[in-house]
């Protein structure tokens, strides 16, 4: 019992130290990137403007391709209360709408903590707590990460629902994981899609591996296959219907138009083209920050003797459990 409450006492400070990272970078830049200018304007609008869309900002100025309104959408309901009290108390003797985006920014850091909160739980009990502090310091010490938790970019969105599917794997649910992978690739950022393709292949090859049986197998792909089309169906739902009244150029899939943009028609060479070396020489250095020293020692082997994570569940689904 001492040693649940010891933890429960370093999870919770692990909570407040992310949270305050999080909230001093947004402290020390509030303000918007050209690409954050359609989602930070989406939930001004639904903050300010209510259902009256024709004085919508995107009307106007629609950007180069349409994107979802969901998260800008969920975000402004989550941020109402607070803006409203803020009007209330400061409307008139400050620029309150500045301190809208504050509360806007705060509200994504807390989704933000809240999917590391989850990846640190899902580490094995043998680990804790030397594992979650670890993890905690990682991710907040590499600055990129911690800055765009909170930008209000596609990108960020996907980044905290993904950072949820990472916690969903580490706790063997493989399945579930691929799901929400497939449903922010629809959403919110397209090229998640393959990391949901990866994942679905694991758990087929996973299951032939582990039992060699051609109805195991086939039961698998199966199961895979229909748990995607789930995620397509929760995503077409939630996005299209919304999306298309927010436009208001008939049915409208987003997500679907940035693919077309980029991957079919090629156009994004018009904002400019990189080396094709420029991830591996420039963003990935840029991203990991001082991490990059600790790269080293990921080519090492496991030492042995390492606890097995308890949590996760090999095999399909045929003995009632999740992937």
């Amino acid at each position: 019992m001492s040693n649940i409450k010891s933890y429960y006492r370093i999870d919770l400070a692990l909570d407040v130290y992310t949270t305050l990272v999080l909230v001093v970078l947004i402290i020390l830049a509030p303000y918007n990137k050209v690409e954050e200018s359609f989602n930070t304007q989406a939930v001004h609008d639904f903050l300010y403007h209510g259902i009256d869309i024709k004085a919508y900002d995107h009307i106007e100025f629609p950007g180069v391709v349409p994107r979802t309104f969901l998260g800008s959408m969920l975000l402004a309901i989550a941020s109402w209360p607070a803006v409203r009290v803020i009007d209330l108390i400061m409307g008139g003797v400050v620029d309150n709408r500045i301190l809208s985006l504050y509360v806007v920014r705060g509200v994504m850091a807390v989704a933000a903590a809240a999917a590391l909160r989850r990846i640190r739980n899902a580490c094995p009990d043998e680990t804790k707590p030397a594992l979650p502090v670890l993890i905690t310091l990682c991710i907040t010490g590499c600055f990129h990460l911690s800055f765009y938790y909170t930008r209000l970019l596609p990108n960020s969105f996907g980044l905290i629902l993904s950072s949820f599917a990472l916690s969903l794997y580490l706790e063997g649910k493989r399945l579930s994981a691929m799901q929400v992978m497939v449903f922010t690739a629809l959403v919110f950022r397209c090229d998640l899609l393959a990391v949901g393709a990866v994942l679905g292949l694991e758990i087929v090859v996973r299951d032939l591996v582990l039992h060699w049986k051609a109805q195991t197998f086939l039961t698998s792909v199966i199961v895979v296959v229909l748990s995607g089309l789930k995620a397509v169906v929760y995503g077409i739902v939630l996005s299209i219907p919304l999306d298309s009244l927010m436009w208001q150029r008939g049915l409208m899939w987003p997500e679907g138009w940035v693919f077309w943009f980029n991957a079919v028609e090629n156009k994004s060479y018009l904002w400019g083209v990189q080396p094709w070396h420029w991830y591996l020489t420039n963003a990935t250095i840029r991203g990991l920050g001082p991490l990059i020293l600790l790269l080293p020692f990921a080519a090492l082997p496991p030492p042995t003797g390492m606890p097995e994570h308890k949590n996760v569940e090999l095999g399909t689904y045929h003995d009632g459990k999740n992937y």
